[in-house]
């Protein structure tokens, strides 16, 4: 017996971009058995791009009530047995259905992840943005989750299990970065999964994407994966504050570069909080200095590095540290 798909779209005044993306699903030679889209209370209604014969039911909001809160309507509202979330301005592969129902009627996974492209103005930008190929040796979904951003447009998943986790967490409680905390949480239960490694999801860049986002917008989706990783560090079993102190880490060092250092000290303070974290990214100097004085005077360093010395010795510097790590490895 098939498994029923459902896909889920959110839309806020994307306009004729709605139109582009249910081409997309209804192009493909298996159709979803159903497509959901709810309007967040839009000037410009979502009803205007849906023509009268395609078979898309839309859930229209009285008030704005943001992207987690629509995404909890759907899923509610939903009769599919998986369920897909996609943004109004994203295209589906002409394979997707196809791939991710056969993978549902063949196995017992909960869900399925597919890998995404992003593209601007018709021309690819990056392929497999997600990484899900590491997950071919890492196969612990949570420390994936939380080492990376999975997108929403990624997932398709057992609807009862989204529902059993709550949902998404409202912009009340985390502004931004929802896809984030969801699939984190969602790993958490111990989900079946599959994955496919081939981009069946294409993502459109918009300078107003989050994708390539910037200043004030940038620091308040590093603030909002932060709240994040508050949020679960709380709900997830401890062996797992390690990678939440290096994720968070992460996002300080990238506040403290965005020119946010009251919030990167704070990060980094929650960053040792749960960990320490182990900076493994980082290159040994920054480990030593960050052990020794903290995590702030490694940045700083870091900053001045870059700032004050000129370009031609920097190359140098790293032409001679290329050639010692040589040395070292054929001795």
């Amino acid at each position: 017996m098939n498994p029923t798909i459902g896909v889920l779209i959110t839309y806020y005044n994307e306009g004729p971009l709605l139109r582009e993306c249910l081409d997309s699903a209804f192009a493909q030679g298996d159709r979803p058995d159903e497509v959901l889209v709810y309007d967040d209370a839009s000037d410009d209604p979502a009803e205007r791009y849906i023509p009268s014969d395609m078979p898309v039911r839309v859930l229209r909001g009285a008030k704005n009530i943001g992207l987690g809160a629509a995404r909890n309507e759907l899923l509610k509202e939903s009769r599919s047995e998986f369920v897909h979330f996609q943004d109004a301005d994203d295209l589906f592969d002409p394979r997707w259905c196809e791939q991710v129902r056969t993978v549902l009627r063949t196995t017992r996974v909960d869900l399925v992840l597919t890998e995404i492209s992003s593209f601007l103005e018709g021309q690819i930008l990056s392929e497999g943005m997600i990484g899900l190929a590491r997950l071919a040796t890492d196969t612990d979904f949570t420390r994936f989750a939380i080492e990376g951003i999975i997108f929403s447009p990624t997932s398709t998943f057992r609807r009862e299990m989204g529902l059993r986790i709550g949902g998404f967490r409202t912009r009340e409680i985390l502004p931004l970065c929802e896809d984030f905390d969801f699939h984190i949480r969602l790993a958490a239960t111990g989900i079946s999964y599959l994955v496919l490694p081939a981009s069946l999801i294409s993502i459109r860049i918009r300078p107003e994407s989050l994708s390539r986002s910037n200043g004030r917008l940038k620091t308040e989706c590093l603030l909002a994966l932060l709240t994040a990783i508050r949020l679960t560090s709380a709900e997830l079993p401890a062996r797992y504050h390690p990678h939440l102190a290096n994720a968070a880490a992460r996002f300080a060092s990238q506040l403290f570069r965005a020119g946010a250092y009251p919030q990167a000290r704070e990060a980094f303070t929650l960053a040792w909080r749960l960990g320490p974290p182990r900076f493994a990214w980082q290159r040994r100097w920054y480990r030593l200095v960050a052990r020794l004085l903290g995590p702030m005077t490694a940045e700083r360093i870091g900053h001045y590095y870059h700032v004050y010395l000129p370009a031609r010795v920097r190359h140098q510097i790293a032409r001679l540290r290329g050639a010692a790590a040589v040395l070292r490895n054929n001795p």
